[in-house]
């Protein structure tokens, strides 16, 4: 009976020793495999040998993630980052630099014709596309990404196959019979096709224009041939004192603004024309400068504007003009209003500048209002004066532009 009990205690602790031996072996291989690194590799591809590596290096049962982004097109390149966001953020980085951007089918002027530009596909990709692709790959845990069979890659808008394409050429090719010429007096000077050619273009939409810039530079040039210049002027000062301001520009000025806004529609309408232009200033009687003043006069060494209508001094104001100690002072000289502005942008060299009212009246020098000053007159713009604009408080440049127009005479001593 004893013997038996003895049996049964040895067998039941063999069994116990079996069972703990085996749960801490189970337990050994759990902790194995829950500390086991997992590794994970993606290989995205793409045009002119694009290729990334991410590789993913995962701890089993635990959120934290490492990854490594392996640049092959540029010398493997590697990057490591600790989280997707970071992943995401760093791979925008990669794909939104040195790329070559799509560009649209355009029409070049070449040997006496226009000749179709096929489009640029480019290899630019479209980050938004692309992090949405993805990150759909990656939750399906695929090996490889073929950008080539995606939509992430910006196309161009219009290729020359397009019917917009072929509408824009055949526009193009009516405005080039357009006739346009000028009459000075009893001269006539008739533009050739072969110069406005290169004034035409096409936008992003595949619409037809004309480049404003280049038919104005024309212009220039044309009035620089045919305008009449008074050499010199002669006026007396609010002071009573004579002035001779022997740079002019005063005389026959033809309207080059408003030149430029006819001859741009003409063409783009196809409307034949021959036309005297329309004059800005002409006609200039001295006594409009003498008897019967009709200008505004700014004194630069007084630091003050005055605006004159019908020989009457009808208002004055204080003024900041350009700085004299740093060689910007405002040039002297007999000039006109050359358009009017509101809320204009005034950019130069290391400042960009916006103002209520724009006046310039010579070379992007003009009167403006400058709410940034306190005060006005006096010194101030030996030391601190303006890169070479008249500064006025912000009511005087009001009424000063609700006076003046495009033509009105400014005479600067």
């Amino acid at each position: 009976m004893n013997c038996i009990r003895i049996k049964s205690t040895v067998l039941l602790y063999l069994i116990v020793l079996l069972t703990f031996y085996s749960c801490k072996n189970e337990n050994k291989k759990s902790n194995l495999r829950l500390h086991k690194t997992e590794q994970y590799q993606l290989d995205i591809i793409g045009k002119d040998n694009f290729k990334i590596s991410l590789i993913q290096d995962r701890i089993a049962h635990k959120k934290n993630e490492q990854w490594k982004i392996v640049v092959a097109h540029k010398n493997n390149k590697s990057i490591k980052v600790i989280n997707k966001t970071a992943l995401f953020r760093e791979l925008n980085k990669i794909i939104s630099t040195d790329y070559i951007a799509p560009k649209n089918a355009k029409y070049s002027y070449q040997n006496s014709k226009f000749e179709g530009v096929e489009a640029i596909e480019g290899n630019k990709i479209d980050t938004l596309k692309f992090c949405k692709i993805l990150d759909h790959i990656l939750m399906k845990k695929k090996e490889q990404l073929n950008l080539l069979n995606t939509n992430c890659y910006i196309k161009p808008s219009f290729y020359l196959k397009d019917q917009a394409s072929t509408d824009a050429l055949k526009l193009i090719n009516k405005i080039m019979k357009v006739k346009v010429s000028y009459n000075f007096d009893n001269e006539t000077i008739k533009i050739p096709a072969t110069i406005f050619a290169k004034w035409i273009k096409t936008d992003d939409q595949m619409k037809v224009k004309i480049d404003a810039s280049l038919s104005y530079n024309f212009l220039v040039k044309l009035a620089k041939e045919h305008d009449k210049i008074i050499p010199s002027i002669h006026f007396i000062s609010k002071e009573g004192n004579p002035v001779v301001l022997s740079n002019s520009e005063l005389g026959d000025r033809m309207d080059i603004f408003y030149e430029n806004k006819i001859l741009t529609n003409n063409l783009l309408t196809l409307k034949d024309e021959e036309r005297k232009p329309k004059y800005i200033i002409k006609n200039i009687s001295l006594s409009a400068l003498t008897s019967n003043r009709n200008y505004v006069e700014i004194d630069l060494k007084k630091q003050e504007l005055y605006l004159f209508k019908n020989d009457s001094l009808i208002f004055q104001s204080d003024l900041v003009s350009g700085n004299e100690s740093a060689g910007m002072s405002t040039t002297k000289g007999a000039f006109f209003v050359k358009y009017k502005e509101t809320n204009a942008c005034l950019e130069g060299p290391g400042y960009k500048t916006y103002v209520t009212y724009w006046m310039p009246f010579i070379n992007g020098i003009g009167m403006h209002d400058a709410s940034w000053r306190k005060s006005f007159g006096k010194e101030i713009y030996k030391t601190s004066g303006s890169h070479g604009c008249i500064n006025l408080p912000r009511a005087s440049a009001q009424y000063i532009f609700q006076n003046v127009s495009p033509g009105t005479i400014v005479l600067c001593h």
